[in-house]
């Protein structure tokens, strides 16, 4: 390393000033943003002259607080439901009439989810039932759809399996009647699940296909994999093997591709279980370990337990009793943790079966109780569910019966009423309508000429008014704009100061300094950016890094520039040369600047690609937290620490490598961070690498709408490889734009392309 002492104590003293205006400046920004909209809105009220302005503001103030404060957001409902209730008892127009009524559907909504998460079912119906009649006379049948498929999650989730499927298809009728496809496939997956519960199971794959059809024509990825997975399980428990790899595959396939965690956990877990019962332990291992990777990834510890027992399971069969043991206690801890009878049971019958093989009679003996408590509790729910499926097909062969009677009887009665009805009504009519002739021209000439009266009278009245109101809110608008005017001044002047700050952190070294085949992409979200990168050069060694803070726009700002003077000063003051040693170090320092005087931590981090690269050898070191790296070469094949390493993909003679990068990222924030791994590659020249953020292929656009998606970026990457730094920094930019469109730019981009 060359001397870099001179100006450090200069360095610190602007780095300590920097952080701490920071600190300063940002916190006022942004916890005042979501209670100035709320003061707004008390004002809005405050001020309202009608009841139709209160309600508005009310729906506003209502989405903002809905997650995070239920008592208010239940107060808010119930003010709103009382509010229009009254003002639908008054003499209304149309128009009036029809959005109180609109109003009123909202609230009843809310209130009905509300009372249910209370546990308050009575009243949760009761919204709901109303709400039906409500939406019919507005014509919402979309809405009416909705609301009998909460009702039928109700009464299923209470055992009611009668009313719930009355529910679920009626939702389905209103669905298919007016082409809502979306709403036809849940409601079919609803149908299916109660058959399954119900153990029809030919009838429940009947209707999870119909679903599964919908949601194929509507390309709707999570209803894919959602009956991909339901018909799998059912074909599983029926021993048709292959037929659940088919669909469990189907399913994983997908979930892979559009990244849904659930799904991919699913999946892996279930081929698991299948390769299992064939007995092919080696391939359920591997599924069984992806499984726990994904599982602990996506943070479901439900699926997390039941992975920890199926490798638990299988390491039993392979003989493996050591490693067995430890993943059963692992399971059995976390399963005490989420107080889950189900993998209670099941981590204690796994416990008692290794113990026993391993000798350990009084832990087997424990563990055997254990099972047979949890059992025997289970079993108690699975026969009063029996007694439910019971009385559910009793009542459904009655009612079929009874049906198919009396609604011949009843047409017979109501054809005859019908026409009764109609001749009465048609001689009433006509004479009617002779008496109303006689009095309406007695009544339109005598109307007339006192209409006209009062309307000169009142024209004149108002015109008065008019002019003197118009003057008044002419003051008050002239006062308010100027107010708006002056906040609005200060909230960019604030937000362009803090850009100012933000770009002084920034590194001052171009990159084209250090390689003129090289280029930095940065396209933040905002003035702001939650993205950064860094770059430093010595005799020796280039330093290239990408970081992706938590958040983007102001928030994500702070982070990032705490990132960047906190890299600046390991690189200064610490004489660590390798990737891997600055983010241990950078680790630990943002834990400990981001940990308050009680000992609370924040929970932010940054997700980093930090390579180096050696100027005499041409290798390149890399340590990568969830950001990986890519490498493109007309090498087949690349070495990273000895081990031979294939392509990803490929176009001619050019090919592209991926070095995963560790899964945690920097600033993790419990007491488990393992140390970052490093990863050494050597190059050729005119081989290229690229480093980045998730903003590049997680913006939606195209032709559809949809991610660009990483296995494009990559594809691209190798079509734009022979440009030079500049033209290809160009090119991805107009693609970026192209791709993005009229969208909105979801997230801040950083790209750094280097040819060695």
């Amino acid at each position: 390393m060359y001397n870099k002492t001179l100006d450090i104590v200069q360095q610190k003293t602007r780095t300590l000033k920097k952080l701490l205006f920071i600190l300063f400046l940002i916190p006022l920004i942004v916890l005042s943003q979501e209670q100035q909209e709320i003061d707004s809105l008390k004002n809005v009220i405050a001020n309202a002259k009608h009841d139709s302005t209160v309600v508005n503001a009310w729906i506003a103030w209502d989405n903002l607080i809905y997650i995070n404060d239920p008592v208010m957001d239940l107060l808010l409902n119930e003010k709103m439901d009382s509010l229009c209730q009254l003002n639908l008892k008054k003499k209304l127009n149309e128009k009036e009439r029809l959005y109180f009524l609109k109003s009123k559907i909202f609230a009843q909504n809310n209130l009905g989810i509300i009372a249910y998460d209370m546990g308050d079912i009575e009243a949760s119906l009761q919204y709901h039932t109303e709400n039906i009649k409500n939406r019919e006379a507005v014509n919402d049948y979309k809405g009416m759809s909705n609301t009998y498929t909460n009702i039928g999650v109700i009464h299923y989730k209470n055992g009611d399996y009668v009313t719930a499927i009355e529910y679920y298809t009626k939702s389905l009728n209103i669905d298919e009647k007016y082409g809502n496809k979306q709403g036809a496939a849940n409601s079919l997956n609803n149908i299916g699940i109660i058959n399954y519960e119900l153990e029809n199971l030919e009838t429940a794959i009947e209707y999870y296909t119909k679903s599964l059809e919908l949601e194929e024509e509507l390309k709707n990825y999570d209803g894919i994999i959602r009956s991909s997975v339901n018909i799998a399980v059912i074909y599983k428990e029926q021993d048709k093997l292959e037929e659940a790899k088919a669909y469990f595959n189907k399913g994983l396939v997908i979930s892979e591709e559009q990244n849904h965690l659930w799904g991919i956990g699913a999946c892996l877990n279930n081929l698991g279980t299948v390769y299992q019962r064939q007995g092919e332990l080696d391939s359920a291992l591997v599924y069984f370990e992806r499984c726990y990777e994904i599982s602990k990834n996506g943070g479901d510890r439900h699926s997390v337990v039941n992975s920890l027992i199926n490798l638990a399971s299988i390491n039993i069969q392979l003989g493996k009793n050591k490693i067995a043991t430890e993943y059963g206690l692992k399971a059995m801890k976390m399963a005490n943790e989420l107080k889950s009878l189900m993998e209670i049971k099941t981590a204690a019958k796994t416990l008692w079966e290794i113990h026993k093989i391993n000798g350990n009679h009084k832990e087997a003996l424990i563990m055997h109780e254990l099972y047979t408590s949890a059992k025997d509790s289970l079993d108690s729910e699975a026969n009063q569910k029996e007694v439910l499926k019971q009385d559910f097909k009793y009542k459904y062969d009655k009612q079929a019966a009874a049906d198919s009677t009396v609604n011949a009887e009843a047409q017979k009665v109501k054809d005859a009423e019908v026409l009764a009805s109609k001749e009465e009504s048609k001689r009433l009519k006509t004479e009617s309508d002779k008496e109303k002739q006689q009095k309406m021209f007695l009544f339109i000439g005598l109307g007339l000429a006192l209409v006209f009266g009062i309307f000169m009278y009142n024209r004149f009245q108002i015109t008065r008014k008019q002019k003197s109101i118009i003057e008044q809110q002419k003051l008050e608008a002239d006062d308010k704009n100027k107010i708006i005017e002056e906040q609005h001044h200060e909230i960019t002047d604030s937000i362009n100061y803090a850009e100012m700050i933000q770009q002084s952190v920034l590194p001052t070294l171009r990159i084209e300094d250090i390689n003129k085949e090289a280029f930095v992409l940065m396209i933040p979200k905002d003035k702001v950016s939650g993205d950064f990168y860094w770059l430093e050069d010595n005799e020796k060694y280039s330093y290239y890094v990408v970081a992706d803070c938590t958040g983007h726009g102001i928030p994500g700002a702070f982070i990032s520039m705490i990132g960047t003077i906190l890299i600046n000063e390991i690189y200064n003051s610490k004489n660590l040369i390798y990737p891997n040693e600055f983010l241990d170090e950078l680790n630990r320092l943002i834990k400990l600047t981001l940990t308050n005087k009680e000992g609370v931590t924040m929970k932010d981090g940054m997700d980093i690609a930090f390579v180096m690269m050696d100027k005499a050898t041409n290798e390149i070191y890399y340590t990568g937290a969830n950001n990986p790296l890519w490498i493109l070469s007309t090498q087949d094949t690349i070495s990273n620490n000895g081990t031979e390493v294939t392509p990803n993909m490929a176009e001619g003679n050019n090919h592209l490598f991926e070095i995963k990068a560790d899964k945690q990222p920097v600033g993790k924030y419990d007491d488990n961070a393992n140390s970052f791994s490093l990863n050494k590659i050597k190059l050729n020249q005119g081989d290229s690498f690229y480093i980045f953020t998730d903003g590049y292929a997680d913006q939606f656009g195209g032709p559809k709408g949809k991610k660009l998606m990483y296995k494009p970026f990559k594809n691209f990457l190798l079509e734009i490889d022979a440009q030079t730094a500049q033209q290809k920094k160009e090119t991805l930019h107009e693609h970026f734009t192209s791709w993005k469109g009229k969208l909105e730019q979801i997230d801040d981009v950083c790209v750094i392309g280097v040819r060695v």
